[in-house]
């Protein structure tokens, strides 16, 4: 089962008593879950989207599900120039991009290119799954009826 942390459950119940908020956590994050893996792709609104896609691995020299989750623009707008965050969180010491870092990297362009294009495919193919799914539902719907 997915849990929160101890203090975001404690807000949520006090904002929700009448929930129970682990089972409504599982539930949901089941869900997303389950669409992303089915669809190839589920978005959040305002928060960004998580995708699913088979990439080949050298490293296990096989296919492997790749599962990613990406910030929205507008999530990244939001908080990118908060006051609050810049005095409050944590400053990352600056990273040098060494000759080291250039031969790891070398090679790996057409690679990431694919994995790109797989995620695009991933999200046209979530959009026409969502569609289906709504007008499976309605259809659904209407025959119990």
């Amino acid at each position: 089962m997915y849990k929160l942390p101890e203090d975001v459950v404690k807000k949520i119940e006090k904002i929700y008593p009448e929930i129970d908020v682990t089972k409504l956590v599982h539930v949901l994050m089941e869900s997303i879950i389950e669409k992303t893996l089915q669809d190839g792709n589920c978005t959040i609104r305002e928060l960004g989207k998580f995708t699913s896609y088979v990439a080949e691995s050298s490293r296990v020299g096989r296919d492997i599900v790749r599962f990613k989750f990406k910030v929205s623009q507008a999530f990244t707008n939001k908080i990118r120039y908060d006051e609050f965050l810049l005095e409050n969180l944590k400053k990352e010491a600056a990273a040098e991009f060494t000759e080291a870092h250039e031969r790891n990297c070398k090679g790996k362009r057409e690679k990431r290119h694919l994995n790109i294009i797989a995620q695009s495919n991933a999200a046209k193919h979530s959009k026409q799954m969502t569609q289906e799914n709504v007008a499976r539902e309605e259809i659904l719907k209407i025959i119990d009826q």
